[in-house]
């Protein structure tokens, strides 16, 4: 991720977590809270990325949670069409992934509207933000994390 970028998803964390964007908002509002970069940090970044980008995010945390089912399936069909949704690489890093889940695996004709319900349903349940989190991390180790 370039530095321009980096600076950008750390902006929209800043909106999202109702700190000001810019030094001037912040000189504006004497009394606004800034954040910490720890705070930054700590913060899942799944929820800045563009719609495609939370898309991608929701299939691979729906991969996680089938990941069982996905070690054992053999079907080259099947798995090219996951690939072809999430990448080859992040594709063989959930298979191999030490803590998947025993859901049952998604259609792959149906990810993307699965992908959308996880989203919509991490809003405001805990597990499956942290599904997403888990995505997430997945996601940026494999060097895969979408630019915003």
């Amino acid at each position: 991720m370039s530095g321009a970028a980096a600076r950008a998803e750390m902006g929209r964390l800043a909106a999202r977590g109702g700190w000001s964007r810019s030094r001037g908002e912040r000189f504006l509002a004497h009394d606004a809270a800034r954040p910490s970069f720890a705070a930054l940090h700590a913060m899942p970044r799944w929820p800045v990325l563009d719609a495609d980008g939370r898309e991608t995010a929701g299939m691979v945390a729906l991969l996680i949670a089938g990941q069982s089912a996905l070690s054992r399936t053999i079907e080259g069909a099947k798995l090219r069409g996951y690939a072809d949704l999430v990448g080859a690489d992040v594709l063989e890093r959930v298979m191999t992934f030490a803590e998947g889940g025993r859901d049952p695996l998604p259609a792959i004709d149906r990810m993307g509207v699965d992908a959308q319900r996880l989203l919509v349903a991490a809003e405001a349940d805990e597990e499956a933000a942290g599904r997403l989190g888990a995505a997430e991390i997945l996601l940026r180790e494999a060097d895969a994390w979408p630019s915003i």
